[in-house]
């Protein structure tokens, strides 16, 4: 009995593991927050991701202090959430959370 518990902990333990995105995370964007805006912390390449995903939406090279981060927009009646980095800027669906990430 002991021996199975142990091993569907371990399972959940590898299961929530699986479940990060790679890189460090630089900024974390809830869709309907308040968009947060700063700068690359060191030069290297970035990756946006939806959270919780492995594979990146796109990938951006940047120089330590370049813009990076998270902005609004409006088309009309439409406000839209937009990826910046550096000279970038990429409409995003304001429904899902995303994390600018350094990659190793």
């Amino acid at each position: 009995m002991v021996k199975r518990q142990a091993m569907w902990i371990a399972g959940l333990f590898l299961l929530a593991a699986g479940c990060s995105s790679p890189g460090i995370l630089v900024v974390r964007q809830e869709g309907d927050a308040l968009p947060k805006m700063g700068t690359a912390p060191a030069d290297g390449t970035y990756g946006l991701y939806i959270a919780g995903q492995s594979q990146y939406q796109f990938e951006v090279p940047l120089k330590k202090d370049q813009p990076l981060g998270f902005e609004r927009g409006e088309e009309g009646m439409v406000r839209w959430l937009y990826a910046v980095a550096g000279a970038s800027r990429n409409r995003l669906d304001i429904r899902q959370t995303y994390e600018w990430r350094r990659q190793p």
